[in-house]
């Protein structure tokens, strides 16, 4: 799955990690040097542990003093989310064979040279989980017979995060105003109003469809930054799966393939905020859509348990494992680069927005996307 081993656990003890510190702060020029930088700059050890930090970087993490941070490794420094899935930590779980911070430092190591490579990290910061794409560079040194790397970091997520979305809205708003100027054409040079209808209806969908890429971008920009909040009140639940179901039917992307129904929802009635909801849906939808093939069907599920509903959508193919660690990563995709942040964009929403729990499983039945929100979720919001 990677090109690099995964790292042996250990750690250096306080003792060992304060010996280095000092003999880091000994080197007055390059310490001098380091915080000079824009990049955000640490000094680790052999066992990837931070020794030293420069201010940039404990700004960047929101700590007073080195002490905050010193033994831990980048991704616990970081509060990655996969840091703690293994009791060893940081470059121990599996997610960790696809860290592009991992393995540009464990490389550097082993070549004995300088290295830079792009990271996808979420992180958690309090109750709130964000995504970062940042720049890495590793580079190899030696101080008294001591190895250490001295790495920095760039910040890229702005950057990343605006061209993602600047090429995706352009995309799908090109192909929806395309779609209206289109039908528009057609409809002037027909002089017969039955034959007109359809066409007016095609234009209605489009515009539709503009409207609704529009709006969806700017809530998930709003989510981001922490502006967006519920609007919850009471959703019948069979009348959301059949409204959801009949927005996408004459999409594009669904066009010859089958959505199916399975609704076990016992006219049950969620308390949540109908629009994101749907929206999490429509996701889950076209993500399914996306990855059938002409002929094929996805099935988008509701079920009734203690006390929640748990929505489903399923389409018989299967991801490869590498992509299954990297899916609700913000800037992932595996489509081509004018998609994307759809999935991103389900667990964002589904999660920190309504409170439910978005995951997914998949094998050689199929693939699952899961949104399990319970029925009072919002009710004290």
């Amino acid at each position: 799955m990677s090109d690099f081993e995964l790292p042996l656990p250990g750690r250096a003890n306080f003792e060992e990690l304060t010996a280095d510190y000092q003999l880091i702060l000994s080197q007055k020029v390059l310490v001098e040097f380091l915080n000079s930088l824009a990049a955000k700059a640490v000094v680790l050890n052999d066992q990837r542990q931070l020794v030293w930090a420069s201010q940039e970087f404990l700004q960047f993490l929101n700590a007073e003093k080195i002490d905050d941070l010193r033994g831990a490794r980048f991704g616990e420094a970081l509060h990655c989310v996969n840091s703690r899935t293994s009791s060893d930590g940081c470059g121990h779980s599996e997610s960790c064979s696809v860290c592009g911070a991992l393995r540009t430092v464990m490389l550097s190591r082993k070549q004995k040279k300088k290295l830079s490579g792009e990271c996808r990290i979420t992180i958690r910061n309090g109750e709130f989980v964000t995504s970062l794409d940042l720049e890495v560079t590793s580079t190899p040194w030696t101080l008294q017979q001591r190895p250490f790397l001295i790495v920095t970091v760039r910040d890229r997520s702005s950057e990343k995060r605006r061209k993602a979305l600047e090429r995706i809205f352009f995309h799908d708003v090109v192909n929806s105003a395309g779609g209206i100027q289109g039908a528009l054409q057609l409809l002037s040079e027909f002089s017969d109003l039955n034959e007109a209808r359809d066409l007016v209806d095609l234009s209605r969908r489009s515009s539709q469809d503009l409207v609704e890429e529009i709006l969806a971008f700017r809530e998930l920009k709003s989510a981001e930054a922490g502006q967006l909040t519920a609007r919850p009140s009471a959703v019948l639940v069979q009348e959301l799966l059949r409204q959801t179901i009949d927005r996408l039917q004459h999409h594009p992307i669904a066009q010859g393939k089958t959505i199916e129904l399975v609704d076990q929802s016992g006219m049950s009635t969620l308390f949540t905020d109908k629009l994101l909801l749907e929206r999490v849906l429509i996701n889950m939808l076209k993500n399914a859509l996306e990855a059938t093939s002409l002929g094929g069907r996805v099935i988008l599920k509701a079920v009734l348990e203690t006390q929640e509903v748990v929505f489903s959508v399923h389409n018989e193919g299967e991801m490869p494992r590498e992509v299954q660690l990297q899916i609700f990563q913000r800037s992932f995709s595996t489509k081509d680069p004018s998609r994307g942040l759809g999935t991103y964009s389900m667990k964002l929403l589904g999660e920190e927005i309504l409170r439910g729990k978005v995951s997914f499983r998949s094998g050689p039945e199929g693939t699952d996307f899961l949104l399990r929100l319970p029925q009072a979720a919002l009710r004290s919001a």
